[in-house]
């Protein structure tokens, strides 16, 4: 009985703080506030968030995307895009406070997000992130030059709070299926070379055998053959590209760790008419790891899969390899 009287109290202490908010709102109306200067999430070239997780962050735009400085890291387009045009768009709603206090709302020294947002040299934005009001629509802030605890519209800290891990690029190969021509298969001291064949289907009855209107024409069939000529399982080749030929990693590795990975446990090369590109996976550290080691030739950072993602791969080109067959 008492869990459930605190919960109770809770609950009232939580629709009365809502409760004021409301009034706060009503009584500051969205064009009384003093509204940050308009600014086109477009002209923002460069933003540092500051009060993160792992310290702070500076991205840069250049040429129509976003890197993470000052390692020059590619940034990921989407979520770089969401701080911009969050930042662009920062709407105050209400005025929560006045009292100079920001422990409870999280924006003391120590607790909260900075972020700056420029154009060129001038800096554009400056603001404070705090917690999410109670709400869930809108989030605590302090503008630049402000002492005064606003609401402003949206997730702001969900959308601001990224360490240099999240906030990585980790598209390592976006290749489409249907361009592949080749896919090369080394494994130990084994090598198969695979090519997709198109078979054109086989002449069907004339226009004038038809009584009716005839069915659309049997659409070119796909099939893989290796160095003999011989027909492989589509069903395996398929399975590696839908993971390979549009690979996203689970995560970086120290950049400095790629000279000293060692031999390839496997790799999977895969050639279309604009190039070249492979993708090695190393042994891990130890037998219980989960995230297991890569390399691509499309990217100079080391980075790592899943260990289920490495293992269904390896089922796969055991499979086309016929590894088992031959007693590897």
């Amino acid at each position: 009985m008492k869990v459930k009287k605190e919960y109770v109290i809770l609950v009232l202490v939580i629709v009365a703080l809502v409760f004021y908010l409301t009034l706060q709102s009503a009584n500051h109306e969205p064009g009384e506030l003093p509204q940050p200067a308009r600014v086109e999430s477009a002209d923002i070239d460069c933003m540092v968030v500051s009060g993160q997780p792992d310290g702070s962050v500076e991205l840069v735009k250049k040429d129509e995307k976003w890197f993470i400085q000052p390692q020059a890291y590619p940034a990921d387009t989407v979520k770089v895009k969401n701080m911009a045009n969050a930042a662009a768009q920062l709407t105050l709603t209400a005025l929560v406070s006045e009292s100079g206090s920001y422990e409870r709302y999280g924006l003391a020294e120590g607790k909260r997000i900075t972020v700056d947002a420029f154009r060129g040299a001038d800096a554009v934005r400056r603001f404070h992130i705090g917690e999410p009001a109670p709400t869930f629509q809108h989030t605590f802030v302090l503008i630049d030059g402000d002492p005064n605890v606003y609401h402003a519209r949206g997730q702001l800290k969900r959308t601001f709070e990224h360490t240099i891990a999240d906030l990585r690029d980790k598209t390592i190969l976006d290749l489409s299926r249907e361009s592949i021509a080749t896919m090369t298969l080394s494994k130990g001291d084994r090598t198969i070379a695979l090519t997709r064949k198109e078979i054109a289907p086989p002449a069907g009855e004339t226009q004038e055998d038809k009584a009716e209107t005839p069915s659309p024409p049997p659409s070119t069939k796909v099939e893989w053959h290796d160095a003999q000529g011989q027909v492989v399982a589509k069903e395996e080749v398929d399975a590696l590209l839908n993971g390979i030929a549009r690979l996203n990693c689970d995560g970086y590795l120290d950049d400095t760790v790629k000279d000293g990975l060692g031999a390839p446990r496997w790799q999977i090369t895969l050639k279309d008419d604009q190039g070249e590109y492979a993708v090695q996976v190393f042994a891990p550290e130890n037998d219980t790891a989960d995230k297991i080691p890569a390399a691509s030739s499309a990217t100079p950072y080391p980075f790592v899969l899943n260990k289920s993602r490495v293992e269904n791969f390896e089922k796969s080109i055991d499979k086309l390899m016929r590894i088992e067959e031959a007693g590897k």
